[in-house]
């Protein structure tokens, strides 16, 4: 992931950078009519799992991280009608 002498700090956005591309990869599909969420909800795990990871609160951006973070997982959470979920958070 990261070459040799990276700091701590490059490795935790290395690696929220990567998922987060996952992220977006798998907002990007288009899902059959029986499953129509089901790389919405990938994502949004993926998204609450990058919240939940304390390495974000140990980075010196973690609460812009954080911030960007929810922002996109509360749109992801009103595209799949979760309304009370998307707004969570707002409170």
């Amino acid at each position: 992931m990261g070459a040799e002498g990276d700091t701590v700090e490059e490795l935790v956005i290395s690696s929220t950078r990567a998922r987060y591309a996952e992220v977006e990869s798998l907002l990007a599909k288009d899902d059959p009519p029986e499953t129509p969420f089901e790389s919405k909800y990938k994502a949004r795990e993926i998204l609450r799992d990058l919240l939940d990871g304390s390495a974000l609160r140990d980075h010196p951006s973690g609460d812009a991280l954080a911030v960007n973070l929810l922002a996109r997982l509360g749109a992801v959470d009103h595209e799949v009608e979760e309304l009370h979920e998307s707004q969570v958070g707002l409170g």
